[in-house]
């Protein structure tokens, strides 16, 4: 029961990580095809 409420807490902060991550390593990924 307590895993799920600090899972529900946890959501947001994981969402926003991994959507900077990923935002990253789009960047990078578009920044290698112009370069390469």
């Amino acid at each position: 029961m307590i895993l799920a409420i600090v899972t529900i807490a946890l959501m947001p902060i994981l969402g926003f990580l991994f959507g900077t991550i990923m935002k990253k390593i789009e960047e990078w990924l578009i920044v290698k095809a112009g370069f390469g």
